[in-house]
C-alpha cells in the first residue's frame, strides 16, 4: 500500500443533510472519470473507491489501494467455549 492519495478524478461527493439522515450524492464527469478509470489498475475487474471527508469538511473520493498479505499466513480462530456449568438457569 502506498502513501501517496489517488485521488478520482470526474467524481465528485456532496453530502445532503435531510431530515432522514445524511444523502450522498456524486456527480460524474463521464469523459473526465472514463479517462482516468482507463489507466487505473484494476486486476480483478474492480476499483475500489472510498468517500472521505477533509479536515475542512470538504469531501473526496480516493482510491482503496489496501490489498490483502499473500505472505500473511492465516491462522484458524478457535470457536469459543460455551461454559454449560451454570445449572441455575430458570429455563
Amino acid at each position: 500500500m502506498s502513501d501517496k492519495i489517488n485521488f478520482a478524478k470526474g467524481i465528485y461527493p456532496k453530502a445532503i443533510p435531510t431530515k432522514f439522515g445524511t444523502m450522498q450524492k456524486l456527480s460524474i464527469k463521464v469523459q473526465d472519470f472514463m479517462d482516468w478509470l482507463s489507466v487505473q489498475e484494476h486486476p480483478n475487474g474492480y476499483v475500489n473507491l472510498e468517500i472521505k471527508t477533509s479536515k475542512e469538511g470538504k469531501q473526496y473520493v480516493q482510491v482503496d489501494t489496501w490489498r490483502p498479505d499473500a505472505n500473511r499466513q492465516q491462522t484458524p480462530q478457535q470457536a469459543p467455549t460455551v461454559d454449560d456449568s451454570s445449572s441455575d438457569l430458570p429455563w
